[in-house]
Order: structure tokens, then C-alpha cells, then sequence
């Protein structure tokens, strides 16, 4: 959520912004606040919105296998949580299957970047799409991701 203050419509409240983050987005308010302190920060452009989530995903690569937990989750990528760092480039095949759906998604990744701070600890992995179909389905999945994470954010569930 982000809210603006305006002056002249509130007299009394100074001017300013307020913003107001999930709990599994404490990697985006460290960003910010190093922004807001004058650091040099490195914004990464992206292609589309990234979904906060959980649900396990699992990994297998080099006939090993993990569990992993996603803490994020894109058209292009996926960030997962995890003390299990593998090398960036790490080919990987990942099994999602996000609660409440029917169907889960086999797709491919790459770890394409580390994270390790007091944070949070974990792994974003890119997905490599065979085909159309694939990419489709996976836009699809996130959308509905996002369709129900705005649906919380409103209040809209079942029971409020």
C-alpha cells in the first residue's frame, strides 16, 4: 500500500509518503532505506510484477534434491529462501504446486544470483522456457497469484 499526504487537504500532517510492506519483503525496505540514506543502491529493471508468496517448491539438479521455500514470484523468476545455496548457474528443474491449486508446474531454472545478508538468505532462479505454451502457463499461474494476494490485501476472502 502507498498512501500520499497532502498539504494543502491536511493542514496539520507535514507532507510525505507512506509505504507499507509484507513481512517477506524485507530485502525491498533495506533497499529503500539505503536509498533513502543516500547509498548506492542497484535497482534491478524487470519485465513483470513480482508476487509475494509461500509455498514449497522442489528442486532437483545433479541428482540431488531439495525443498526450498518461495518468497517471490514472477513471469521470469523465482526467489527461494533457503541455507542450501547452490553456485550461480546451477541448472535446476523446479516443481511448483502453490496451495489452493489443482495443478502444479514443472519448469527449469538457473540460479542466477545470491542473496546472503541477516535478512534473508536464498537464491533468485531464472526460468528457461522450451516454448510459448510453457511461458503462457507460467503468466498465467503468477496472475492468479497476484489475483489472490490482492484479494487479501482488500479484505475480499472468504469469511471477512
Amino acid at each position: 500500500m502507498i498512501s500520499r499526504r497532502r498539504s494543502f487537504i491536511e493542514p496539520t500532517l507535514p507532507p510525505g509518503i507512506e509505504v507499507e510492506f509484507f513481512l517477506s519483503e524485507k530485502r525491498t525496505v533495506q533497499l529503500c532505506l539505503d536509498c533513502a540514506e543516500g547509498k548506492n543502491v542497484d535497482f534491478t529493471d524487470r519485465n513483470s510484477r513480482r508476487v509475494p508468496c509461500s509455498f514449497v517448491v522442489h528442486c532437483s539438479w545433479s541428482n540431488k534434491y531439495s525443498r526450498e521455500v518461495a518468497e517471490d514470484i514472477s513471469e521470469g523468476g523465482i526467489f527461494l529462501r533457503t541455507d542450501n545455496l547452490l553456485p550461480v548457474g546451477t541448472e535446476m528443474v523446479c516443481r511448483l504446486k502453490p496451495s489452493g491449486f489443482w495443478f502444479g508446474m514443472k519448469i527449469l531454472g538457473k540460479v542466477a544470483w545470491l542473496q546472503e545478508n541477516e535478512l534473508s538468505k536464498g537464491m533468485g532462479v531464472s526460468f528457461t522456457f522450451k516454448g510459448k505454451r510453457k511461458r503462457k502457463r507460467m503468466g498465467e499461474l503468477v496472475k492468479q497469484l497476484a489475483s489472490s494476494q490482492d484479494l487479501v490485501l482488500s479484505g475480499k476472502t472468504r469469511g471477512t
